[in-house]
């Protein structure tokens, strides 16, 4: 399974004032929080040891251990710009707001060039509530037919992206938590297909009990271009349906926003 949960692009509002040249927002709120997490192969979801990890404009850097965990202790709060290295990596650099008196989890996997290179990545998590959400992507053969990749229609999933429809999904995951990881093939400045292609998320067990809703599944989606996260996505906290239509990305791999959702599949786009 390509593990390919990347750089989280946590964002927390907590009173700050503007970015000053030393990466570092200053907060209206004193104290001091701690940070942990872990970073992980993007390909295969092993943990990585010997990951740097630095929070800019501070005294405060680290390597990941052997099980690819890391931590801080009383890191005064703040916004601050998290950067992560590793040779043979690409890089990622986290904007992350820190709060006061709790843990800030800030977990991380990364690419390698080699895989990143000529792709687009979307990532589905979520957690172990709702044992079954599935990713969809419409691609865009032609003017007049779409090709759905899903959980029994995966695409091409060698991982080379090089033979129709170039694009492939890695894993059904039943279970829970995911990562489930769709790709498509992208040069940098064009998809394969000069069409719209379509993504979106099905709740596989929505049917079941009421505990399946979205709401409870905390998913998120992370959209990675040549291995660097472009956009975020949080699931409602509020959703019942069943159905969440997420984004749009066109031929030049701009993401559209659709963040909707409903109780039957989006329609498809040519």
């Amino acid at each position: 399974m390509l593990k390919l949960i990347f750089s989280i692009f946590f964002l927390i509002s907590c009173g700050a004032s503007d970015l000053s040249g030393d990466g570092l927002i200053s907060e209206t709120i004193s104290g001091n929080g701690d940070v942990s997490g872990s970073i992980t192969d993007g390909s295969d979801g092993s943990a990585l040891s010997g990951v740097t990890v630095s929070i800019s404009g501070t005294s405060f850097s680290t390597t990941t251990n052997g099980s690819g965990a890391y931590s801080f202790s009383s890191v005064p709060v703040g916004t601050y710009a998290i950067d992560i290295t590793f040779s043979g990596y690409i890089g990622q650099t986290i904007s992350s707001t820190l709060r006061n008196d709790i843990t800030n989890e800030i977990n991380v996997s990364m690419l390698t060039s080699a895989y990143a290179a000529g792709k687009i990545v979307i990532i589905l998590t979520w957690n172990t509530t709702v044992a079954d959400l599935d990713s969809h992507l419409y691609v865009p053969l032609t003017s007049s037919s779409t090709e759905h990749v899903k959980y029994n229609n995966r695409g091409d999933t060698d991982g080379t992206l090089n033979s129709a429809p170039f694009a492939g999904l890695d894993v059904d995951d039943t279970n829970g938590e995911g990562p489930e990881t769709m790709a498509l093939a992208f040069d940098g400045s064009t998809t394969h297909y000069a069409r719209t292609y379509r993504y979106f998320v099905h709740n596989f067990v929505q049917a079941n009990t009421s505990t399946d809703y979205f709401k409870f599944s905390s998913a998120k989606v992370r959209v990675y271009k040549e291995g660097i996260l472009s956009n975020e996505f949080d699931v409602s906290s509020t959703s019942t349906s069943e159905y969440w239509h997420v984004f749009d990305i066109d031929q030049n791999g701009n993401v559209s926003t659709s963040d909707t959702y409903s109780s039957s599949a989006p329609a498809t786009l040519y």
